[in-house]
């Protein structure tokens, strides 16, 4: 019976917290707190302003990245002809039309793997290798404002006589690395229903091409013995850019759907396993299915100028399915705000400023008195942190609650429950299991619900838009 009563009274308290308060989700008059967008209104190019912030969110927590095609980056470079070299002393000149040295003067927004003639210049920046046009080496890592330098020789064709068929050394200084926000790994599955939408899908027999989506198994060997790491089944890529030990991905080209074979493959001197550094392997490749992506495929049968440009349109779409939400949030101006909802998470914002400061003012009070910890904290003071945490919040909420009144939808107790388990699952780890009183307890239910519908929200939001490329259908969450 005190079970009982004890999940009576538990229940109880989630349907108050849900519905924070006298505040009517159901028969509430959303206009008066703001013009709210209908999805219908969502542009691609809206869409594609989001991605891009959140690859600019995502350069700015992190100064350390492995390069690939379709980053973009932002660096300083120097380049010098190579006039004599003697015992390797060099005598250079300074090629200004290449040497954007500064930070107000430097490159932007370069795009690795973009032009199809800087492949070599972009082997350079992508492989850890001090002359552009070796295809071996370890992947290069990205420090910013670390510098690297490599040489490349110019074509005897090239424009300008001063660097045409002469070496030219790179210094380059990254200052900003923007990264894909999915791999295509995640993108794999979307793109294959587009490229078999579009009669992409290879025969039985067909050779397979650079950019083509291909799966296999492989297994290597070493002297004959199969090795750590070497092999897997039933393994899905974009051939060319999944990022194998170099030589591996180029064997494959022109071999057939269906056809087992063996290639050799040299790792570099330099490969960060000792035991596989400088040796000769072999793979054994089986092909089992293959998709046509290529440049050529995407030119002929779709508006778009490149593959690489494809795939950030379809990764630009997977993004409104996780995101259009706060996508409509952002563009949403609230004149006004229900005072049962500010009241609400005014109060849970009050309770986390003061956890955050006691939590650091106990770790670095040796260093900072406590208004001095405020001060770092919370620069526009503690009470502009609440009051603008609690707007979001119920903006957020406004929006998302909305979206599902439209559409005849409740984020009741049961859809609570799916949602904070499935959070659990995510931050979960092999060496901790989360509950869902865990996230209850970190992150607090208030914060939890609204996060929930708007993740609930996002499916309606999709279905809605009439500015998406591809008929692709939504993606569940949880």
């Amino acid at each position: 019976m005190k079970k009982i009563l004890c999940l009576l009274l538990t229940a109880a308290m989630l349907i108050a917290l849900v519905s924070c308060g006298s505040f009517d989700y159901e028969n509430a008059d959303y206009s008066r707190y703001g013009k709210i967008m209908d999805p219908k209104d969502i542009t691609f190019d809206m869409l594609r302003e989001g991605y891009n912030n959140n690859r600019i969110s995502i350069s700015k927590e992190y100064s350390q990245f492995t390069l690939m095609n379709g980053y973009a980056i932002d660096f300083m470079v120097s380049a010098s002809v190579i006039l004599s070299e003697d015992n390797g002393e060099r005598m250079v000149a300074e090629y200004k039309p290449w040497t954007l040295n500064t930070k107000d003067d430097c490159v932007k927004g370069y795009v690795v793997g973009k032009e199809a003639g800087n492949a070599v210049f972009d082997n350079a920046l992508i492989a850890d290798v001090t002359k552009a046009e070796i295809t071996s080496g370890q992947y290069r890592t990205i420090e910013y404002n670390k510098s690297f330098t490599f040489d490349m020789n110019i074509p005897s064709t090239y424009k300008d006589a001063t660097v045409a068929g002469k070496t030219v050394a790179f210094t380059i200084t990254p200052t900003a690395v923007y990264p894909l926000v999915y791999s295509d790994a995640e993108l794999i599955p979307l793109l294959i229903q587009i490229s078999c939408g579009l009669g992409g899908e290879k025969k039985t027999g067909e050779a397979v091409e650079l950019g083509d989506i291909i799966t296999i198994d492989f297994a290597g060997s070493l002297d004959g013995k199969l090795f750590d790491g070497g092999s897997n089944e039933d393994y899905s890529m974009i051939l060319g850019k999944a990022n194998f030990v170099p030589g591996f991905e180029d064997a494959l080209v022109g071999h057939t759907v269906g056809e087992t074979f063996t290639i050799d493959v040299t790792f570099p001197e330099n490969y960060g396993t000792e035991t596989l550094a400088g040796k000769l392997t072999k793979f054994e490749i089986t092909i089992h299915k293959a998709y046509a992506m290529t440049d050529a495929f995407v030119l002929d049968k779709t508006e778009y100028k490149s593959a690489l440009e494809f795939r950030e349109a379809v990764a630009i779409q997977y993004y409104s399915m996780f995101y259009g939400t706060e996508l409509i949030v952002g563009k949403t101006e609230f004149t006004d705000y229900p005072s049962s909802l500010m009241k609400s998470y005014k109060k849970l914002y009050k309770k986390n400023a003061d956890e955050m400061l006691n939590y650091y003012y106990s770790l670095y009070s040796a260093y900072y008195k406590l208004d001095e910890m405020k001060e770092i904290l919370f620069p526009d003071g503690i009470d502009a942190y609440v009051e603008d945490s609690a707007k979001d919040m119920a903006s957020k909420d406004l929006v998302s609650s909305k979206i599902l009144s439209d559409n005849h939808v409740s984020f009741d107790e049961k859809a609570y429950d799916e949602y904070v388990t499935y959070l659990a699952g995510v931050m979960s780890t092999s060496e901790k299991t989360y509950t869902a009183k865990d996230m209850e307890d970190q992150y607090g239910i208030e914060r939890i619900t609204v996060n929930g519908k708007l993740t609930t929200a996002n499916r309606y939001v999709y279905e809605a838009m009439t500015c998406l490329p591809f008929a692709l259908d939504y993606v569940e969450a949880y």
